[in-house]
């Protein structure tokens, strides 16, 4: 679960990366990025000498994240950057109760499953089609 909630928060900030080595900040993005790994090594080794589960790495890569999150958006030069972010991962999310309600009144197999997950990929589609940019297809006909 929390290795998810990482792969959410760095999912948002994907582009942040491209956008800050755009923008021309090198530096500031090489220290927040060495910065935000040596943070989440520390935390492996504190959290891991408190508990010795394997929550202390998720607890830890998901710290790391959030600071990587935290560093990209404040050297960025786009001053709303989380909030279509936020926004958008707020709409979709209500879509992911297609699988688990499937599998709640439907037989929990892999049928079920597939037919699911095409809703859900169907769903989403729909739902995000005017944010899809398709550029127009060029005419390949030899005259």
């Amino acid at each position: 679960m929390l290795l998810g909630i990482s792969a959410v928060v760095y999912s948002m900030l994907l582009s942040c990366t491209n956008r800050a080595l755009l923008d021309v900040k090198d530096r500031p993005y090489t220290i927040i990025t060495a910065i935000a790994a040596l943070i989440t090594i520390i935390s492996v080794i504190v959290l891991s000498y408190f508990n010795m589960t394997l929550i202390s790495i998720g607890v830890s890569i998901l710290v790391g994240e959030i600071f990587l999150l935290l560093g990209l958006r404040k050297i960025s030069t786009i001053k709303n950057l989380m909030l279509p972010r936020l926004f958008f991962l707020f709409t979709n999310s209500f879509l992911l109760l297609i699988p688990y309600l499937s599998a709640l009144f439907f037989k929990d197999d892999f049928v079920t499953y597939i037919i699911s997950l095409i809703t859900l990929s169907l769903a989403l589609f729909f739902v995000n089609l005017k944010k899809i940019r398709l550029s127009p297809v060029a005419n390949t006909t030899d005259g």
